[in-house]
C-alpha cells in the first residue's frame, strides 16, 4: 500500500490505488475522504508524508472525541508507513497498543496476557504469556519491549 520514500507516485483516482486502499482501511470510520487526501497532496509529493500528516490530524480530532478505536486504526496505518520505509515503528506500535489497552479496560477486561508470534525477537519471546493487571499494563506499557529488534513488533495483549 505504501511506497518507499524515493519512489514516485501518480496521484490518480481509482479502486486499486494506494490512496483508495488507505481510504478503505480507515476513511469511512475516521471521516477521511478522497477530497481530504487529494487536497493535501498539493503540500507534499510523497504519498507516505501526505498520509502521515492526515493520520496525525485525525488522531488529534479523535482524541478530542475520545474515539480510541479510530486512533488505534490510524496508528496502525502509520506503523505500515514506517515499515514500508524500512524504519522502526516501536514508538508508534506502543501508542497503538496503549489504545488497545484502553479499549480492553473500557470493555471490562481486568487482566491481559501478552501473546507473541513464533518469529518474534528474543526480547519479545521473554514476555510471551506474561500476565498483567490492566491498570499495570496501561501504566507500564510493556509492549513492544525497549530492546525489541523485530522489524515491526507483532506482539499483542
Amino acid at each position: 500500500m505504501f511506497f518507499k520514500n524515493k519512489q514516485k507516485i501518480e496521484w490518480v483516482r481509482g479502486e486499486k490505488t494506494p490512496v483508495n486502499k488507505f481510504l478503505s482501511a480507515v476513511g469511512d470510520t475516521c471521516g477521511i475522504t478522497e477530497q481530504v487526501v487529494f487536497a493535501r497532496r498539493q503540500k507534499s509529493v510523497n504519498l507516505n508524508d501526505t498520509i502521515w500528516s492526515i493520520c496525525n490530524e485525525y488522531i488529534l480530532k479523535n482524541m478530542q472525541s475520545g474515539n480510541t478505536r479510530n486512533i488505534r486504526a490510524l496508528y496502525y496505518q502509520m506503523e505500515r508507513i514506517l515499515e514500508s520505509e524500512g524504519k522502526k515503528s516501536n514508538k508508534t506500535t506502543q501508542k497503538r497498543l496503549y489504545y488497545d489497552l484502553l479499549e480492553y479496560k473500557k470493555s471490562g477486561c481486568s487482566i491481559v496476557i501478552i501473546t507473541c508470534t513464533d518469529d518474534c525477537c528474543d526480547a519479545c519471546k521473554k514476555l510471551d504469556g506474561k500476565e498483567y493487571n490492566i491498570d499495570e499494563a496501561i501504566q507500564k506499557q510493556p509492549l513492544p519491549p525497549e530492546n525489541c529488534t523485530c522489524p515491526r513488533c507483532c506482539c499483542t495483549y
